[in-house]
């Protein structure tokens, strides 16, 4: 479970096993705090016998933020790198740049197969 203000890292698809949640940049982190407590709250309630894993160090902030990572590329790898409407969504002006890069990468990605 991930709550953040970081809106641009919402254009990713999450990972099936992240719920992650975007607030806006301008929340504070008073209220990024609260909203992630009520989540994991309501989360815990809907799923009895499953507990919160505290971090209470940290190692213990590294060790998780290195698991998530773990679940993102897998979850990245399954999509073979970023998608069309991720990059569309990352285009601040709605150019058509977007779709262009997106079929650069799988041209490349294409070509390099074909070495391997």
């Amino acid at each position: 479970m991930a709550t953040s203000n970081a809106m641009m890292a919402s254009a990713f698809e999450s990972p099936p096993l992240i719920d992650a949640r975007f607030l806006p940049p301008s929340d504070d982190v008073d209220t990024i705090y609260a909203t992630h407590t009520a989540r994991v709250a309501a989360h815990l309630q809907q799923r009895p016998g499953v507990r919160a894993l505290p971090i209470g160090s940290f190692d213990d902030m590294v060790a998780s933020q290195n698991r998530m990572n773990a679940i993102k590329a897998a979850f990245r790898g399954e999509l073979e790198g970023i998608t069309r409407e991720e990059l569309g969504r990352l285009s601040l002006f709605g150019h058509p740049i977007p779709h262009d890069v997106h079929d650069a990468i799988r041209t490349e990605q294409a070509r390099r197969a074909s070495q391997a």
